[in-house]
This record gives C-alpha cells, structure tokens and sequence, in this order.
C-alpha cells in the first residue's frame, strides 16, 4: 500500500503493536509516523523484552524506511509493467542462467511448449523438449556465452499441438551491472508467411527475369534480322552515297542489336558491362570494314563499369559513329596508326574518350553545326544523355564526351 494511503495509527494501538511483536518471534512491525513538521514517515520497529531491576521492559529500535518503502513500490511497480509488456508480446520470450535452466519466459513460450509458465522457470530444455532439440538448443546457447556476442538463427520448430513454424530467433548474452555475463536472452519470431511472400516473390522475379531475357533476346534477333535485310538490300544497288547510308544504318542496328545480346547473356537484366560492350563493338567495327592491326591498332583502356541499358544504347551508337569516322576517315590509302578507347567513371559522370593519330578533322570543319548525319547523330544523342562533348585536333582527333548514367 502507499504510504500517502496509509491512516495514522491511534497511540494505543501503536502500544499494542509493541507489545505483540515483542511477545512474537517476529518482534518487528512497521507503521506511519507523522513527524512534528506534518510530514508522514514510514518507520519500522524491533521490540525485544529485557529485564532490569526484576522490571521487564522494552527495547525498541525504530528505523525510517520510508525511502526504502518507495523503492520497493516503485521496483514493484516497474516489475508490473514489465510482466504486462512481456505477456502482451506475441514473439516467443525466454530467460536462462549459464546451466541452461529457465529464469523466466512469456505465455508464447508456454504455448509453445505446452506447459505453464510456473511449469518452465526452473527446467532445461532436455526437461521440455526432445533430445535432439535440446541437444541443438544447448549448442547454440554455448556458443553465445562462450563468444558473449548476438546471434540469429533460423530454424523450423514444432508446437505441442503438432503446429510447425519457422522461426527467426534472436539469442544474445544477459549481463549483470559490471558487465559480467549472467545468463541468456532469447527472442523468437514466426516468419513463416513472411518467408513463404518471399518464395512467391522469388519465383515472379525470376519468371519476369526469364521472360525479359527471353524478350532481350528476341529484340537482338528482330535487329539482326533487319541488319541482315539491309546487307540484302545493299547488294542491289550501286550508288556509292546510299550504300554508305546503308552501311552506316546496318552498323547502327547492330550496335542496338549488341546491347540486347550482352543483357540476355549478363548476370543482370538491366545493366550492362560498358567496357566489355564497347570492346565487342570496335570488335565488330574493325571486322565489318576489315580493318588489319596492321594498318590500325585499337587498345582500350577501361575499368568494370556498369550502366543502365538507357545509358549504353546511345552511347553505344555514338561510340560506333566515332570509331566508324576514324577508320573510314582517318587513315586514308596505306596510312597506319592506333586508335584507343579509353572509358572512365566518377560517380553518376561517364567520361569516354576516342581518340586516333590519323590525319585529323579539318581545322575549317564546324562540326558542331554540320549537315552529316553521323555528326548530327552525335550531338543529339549527347545532349539526350545531358552530356557534353568536345573535340581536341592537336594531334589527330580526340573527341572527349561526358554523359550521366541515366537510371
């Protein structure tokens, strides 16, 4: 009872009280003492019968424990509002010394065993569960008070009733006000339905996954087949200005048709090696035009980067419209020299460089402003990525082209 709900006791009653307790074994009690100030002080007395002169008397102790008295209430209290918040939990709740005996657990762990929760503190698992279970539980729990660090673990467990879950339980080490470790925590959650959402969803995803490699793979065909109609229909005709258009046109969709090809065979179906893309690119630029490394050695120099397939596909075309003016353009006759290719990444920033020591662009050529299609490509395509791109003549030609990663 609070002491602010405790009456004060009327004198004589406060004599019985001494004369009872000093009769009792227990020769003690406590009562409300209202000090001279008004204030109420809780105060417990120890009375014990001593003799003196042939005169029995009482010697009494008296001590304020009104601080203590609302310590305990407020512990009491506390502990209450624990107990509430435990049993109010659904996840599964347990308490153990370091010798494996239950201290204390929630009525989901009783459910769980099938007992009472005053049936549990006090046993082990081999006192409630099968040998084999008690035996994996015993393990685990050694491990975490010999290690004194958090663990989770999942397993499948099997109520009284014959119910089966999967669990995810979290044990860790309890530990006294020093630190030392006192015992062990465990909570335990059923995710079973959770765990069987995440089936379901891996297997959409990977039928999804199936089906857009499926349609990447159909789309580089759909390309090559138009690549191959446009080879067909170059063969009939003569003029040196449109067989030019054709080519470039057929080079185009294969660059488009190269991207579906490196998707659908990529661990991922929306990102792309762009060092190992543009590699197989001027691959099949040099055997289109039938270039020899002797006439024009190409290098490339580029680090893993990957980029979303909104990214690679233009810069894909513009790569290929680069090296395709290079070796058209840059070694005329029996001119030799080297063209490299040079790839770099700075957070969302690409940054590609083309560059050869061939003749070079006419220094009276306005590129930027031209009325070829190749060039007019190029620039559109930039400005589509919110890039920049530049032109250096000193030594041959060097376009230097930096463009966002579109996600």
């Amino acid at each position: 009872m609070p002491i602010s709900d405790i009456n004060i006791l009327p004198r004589d009653q406060i004599h019985a009280e001494y004369l009872r307790a000093a009769r009792q074994s227990k020769n003690e009690f406590v009562f409300p003492h209202r000090l001279a100030s008004g204030e109420i002080r809780t105060v417990e007395v120890h009375s014990t019968p001593i003799t003196i002169n042939q005169q029995e008397v009482l010697f009494s102790i008296i001590h304020d424990i009104t601080e203590r008295r609302r310590a305990e209430e407020a512990l009491a209290h506390h502990m209450a509002l624990l107990a509430n918040l435990l049993d109010s939990i659904p996840d599964i709740i347990f308490f153990k010394d370091p010798n494996g005996t239950y201290l204390g657990c929630n009525p989901a762990f009783a459910t769980y065993t099938g007992k009472t929760q005053s049936e549990i503190i006090g046993r082990t698992d081999y006192d409630l569960f099968s040998q084999e279970v008690s035996d994996a539980f015993r393990k685990q729990d050694l491990t975490i008070l010999a290690e004194a660090v958090p663990r989770h673990n999942e397993e499948w467990i099997t109520y009284s009733d014959g119910r089966r879950i999967l669990i995810d339980t979290f044990k860790a080490p309890l530990r006294a006000a020093d630190g030392t470790v006192i015992g062990l925590l465990g909570i335990s959650r059923d995710i079973t339905e959770r765990k069987r959402a995440e089936e379901v969803i891996a297997a959409n995803l990977k039928e999804k996954e199936t089906l857009l490699r499926e349609i990447h793979h159909r789309v580089k065909n759909n390309l090559q087949i138009v690549a191959s109609l446009l080879s067909l229909q170059s063969r009939t005709i003569s003029d040196p200005g449109i067989l030019g258009a054709l080519s470039d046109t057929q080079n185009w969709v294969k660059a488009m048709a190269l991207v579906h090809e490196r998707l659908y065979r990529s661990t991922s179906i929306s990102r792309i090696d762009l060092a190992d893309y543009v590699k197989y690119l001027a691959l099949n630029l040099f055997r289109f035009y039938s270039v020899s490394s002797q006439k024009i050695q190409w290098k490339i120099e580029a680090p893993h980067i990957e980029v979303n397939i909104n990214t690679a596909i233009p810069l894909g075309l513009v790569v290929n419209e680069l090296i395709t003016n290079a070796i058209k353009y840059g070694f005329p006759l029996d001119r030799r020299g080297e063209l490299f290719i040079i790839l770099q990444k700075n957070g969302q920033d690409l940054t590609l460089m083309i560059k050869d020591n061939g003749v070079g662009i006419p220094k009276n050529f306005d590129w930027q402003n031209a009325e070829s299609m190749g060039m007019r490509l190029i620039n559109n395509l930039v400005e589509q990525l919110d890039g920049t791109v530049s032109l250096n003549r000193s030594s041959g030609t060097a376009f230097t082209i930096t463009v966002k990663d579109k996600e």
